[in-house]
């Protein structure tokens, strides 16, 4: 029976709080380059090979921007700053392999 309720806690908060389960931390400390998806998604390099997808919240990125992280291991939820703005992300998603 405890198994049970357990079973059906965990189903009922992933179910109330999806995003907390599929959120998605990346190191981007030592990437080398960055390049505007679009106005509102950034893609973070390191070398040639693209390690991240960043979605902002409540900001906008231009090709001419510049990017600042307040930290190296970032994840949905978090502040960096463009054109000296804080900006929260909206997610984060690891592109590396």
């Amino acid at each position: 029976m405890k198994t049970i309720l357990f079973v059906l806690l965990i189903l009922g908060l992933s179910w109330l709080v999806p995003e907390v389960l599929r959120a998605d931390c990346v190191g981007l400390g030592g990437y080398t380059s960055w390049a505007p998806e679009n106005d509102q998604k950034i893609i973070f390099y390191r070398g040639s090979r693209p390690i991240a997808a960043v979605k902002l919240q409540d900001c906008k990125v231009y090709p001419d921007s510049s990017v600042r992280l307040v930290k190296s291991y970032v994840c949905g939820g978090d502040k960096m700053f463009i054109d000296s703005q804080e900006c929260r992300l909206f997610s984060v998603d690891s592109l590396a392999f």
